[in-house]
Order: C-alpha cells, then sequence, then structure tokens
C-alpha cells in the first residue's frame, strides 16, 4: 500500500525569510530589470536630428488611447516617421511639439526619442513600485537580521505594507487634480480636461486608501496588544484512494 502524506505550516522565520526574499525581488525587477529592459539603447553611429510630432493615433481597439507619431529627417534629408507603440489616454505630447530624435543612418527606422515624457512617465511608475516592494523587502530583512521575534515582524511589516498603499491612494485624487490646475505637465496637456474618469479614477483610490487607513491601524493595535501574529497557511493532503485502502485494513 502506497500512502503519501504531507504538512507543512508556512508561519514564524520560514515566512518572514520568504516574504521578505519576495519583496525584494520584486523591488528590484520593477525597479531595475524592467526599466533596464525598456529603454531604449542607441546604435554606435547614432546621431541626434530635429523631430516633430505628426499627429496622435488611436488606438485601434481602444479609441480612448493615444500614442504620437513622431517624424523627422534623416542624413539624406528624407523624411522618416517613428512611434514608440505607448498608447496612454493622456499622452503627454500633442501635434506639432518639438522632439529630439535619436537614429541611426545605417538603419534610419530605428530611432527613439530622447528624453521621452510618456516613457519616463511609465518609469516613475516602475520606479515608485520597486520603492514600495524593495522598501517593505528590505524592512523586513533588516527586523529579521536584528534578531527581532517573528510575531513583532508579520505586525509591524504588515502595518507598512498596507500604509505604503493607503497614504499614496488617499492623495491620488487631490494630487490629480493639482496636477491638473499647475497643466501642463507629464500628467495633462494644456487642452486637457478634467472629466469624469479622471474623478472616478481618484476618488477609487483615495476612498480605497481612507478605508485601508480605518482598518490598519485598528488592527495594528489589537495586534500589539494581544500578541496575535495575524495570519498562518496551512496545507495538507492525501489521496482518496490511499485513504480507502487504510480503512480496508483497518477492517
Amino acid at each position: 500500500m502506497a500512502v503519501f502524506s504531507w504538512e507543512y505550516e508556512f508561519t514564524g522565520a520560514g515566512r518572514t525569510w520568504a516574504v521578505s526574499t519576495m519583496f525584494c525581488l520584486a523591488g528590484l525587477i520593477f525597479g531595475l530589470i524592467i526599466p533596464y529592459l525598456m529603454t531604449p539603447h542607441a546604435a554606435p553611429d547614432s546621431i541626434r536630428a530635429n523631430g516633430t510630432v505628426l499627429r496622435m493615433e488611436q488606438d485601434p481597439e481602444d479609441e480612448s488611447m493615444e500614442k504620437p507619431v513622431f517624424q523627422y529627417a534623416d542624413r539624406e534629408g528624407n523624411m522618416q516617421e517613428y512611434s514608440s507603440g505607448i498608447y496612454s489616454n493622456r499622452s503627454a505630447y500633442r501635434t506639432g511639439d518639438q522632439v529630439t530624435v535619436v537614429f541611426s543612418p545605417s538603419n534610419p527606422p530605428n530611432a527613439f526619442v530622447a528624453d521621452d515624457k510618456d516613457l519616463s512617465m511609465v518609469f516613475w511608475i516602475l520606479y515608485l513600485l520597486g520603492i514600495v516592494f524593495g522598501g517593505i523587502g528590505i524592512a523586513v530583512l533588516g527586523m529579521k537580521l536584528a534578531k527581532m521575534d517573528d510575531k513583532t515582524i508579520s505586525r509591524i511589516g504588515g502595518l507598512i505594507g498596507a500604509l505604503c498603499y493607503a497614504i499614496p491612494a488617499t492623495f491620488v485624487l487631490p494630487g490629480l487634480w493639482i496636477a491638473y490646475r499647475l497643466r501642463p505637465n507629464a500628467l495633462y496637456a494644456q487642452d486637457a480636461v478634467f472629466g469624469s474618469d479622471q474623478w472616478i479614477l481618484g476618488l477609487v483610490f483615495t476612498l480605497t486608501g481612507l478605508l485601508a487607513l480605518a482598518i490598519t491601524i485598528p488592527v495594528y493595535i489589537y495586534q500589539a496588544r494581544t500578541g496575535e501574529e495575524g495570519w498562518e497557511w496551512n496545507w495538507a493532503w492525501q489521496s482518496k484512494k490511499d485513504d480507502t485502502e487504510e480503512k480496508n485494513e483497518q477492517k
């Protein structure tokens, strides 16, 4: 009779090391690896040229999304077009904007815009995610290396993680409104409209941020007072076939 039974409790020190490692890796991926892979790299023979936003091209699958198409002249004076392929509902560019294009004379279509504003916005979002995830991982790892007990680490780590979302989320709506009032900038062009989608997006984040704050702080106080660790995971498995064989043997 073949019987397989396995049980593992993912709590205590094992969970703490796993959580800190996963958050550190996530921070590394979001903050360094993905931005590096997305960054255009100039060819050895690349040169710079003045370019213009020729038009804004809509996403065929979603008309609310658009991307700028840039035009520039190569060494022979031939007009070339380039687009990064990044669609957004609020591009930082408008038709007629002047840009600097970096291209390879041996392959003029192989180009990119220096200091691409739309790409920079994507990078800032990734950097923020990298700082949040990496910061949590480093904080948990630091507490572990300082030989703090796992219950305290779990409690403080949970508080840090929740606040890293709750605090920025609370200020999304006010932040969007301030950015709109101070346009033009990376978020809003001069002729941008603060529409219903902006209100809904900002309101959702702000309300969930306030809700997270209202829940997180009382839970942290409760955990600190009672000494409860907070959460644990258990898993056990035994095949039905083996369980049936075991019952037959007992008979």
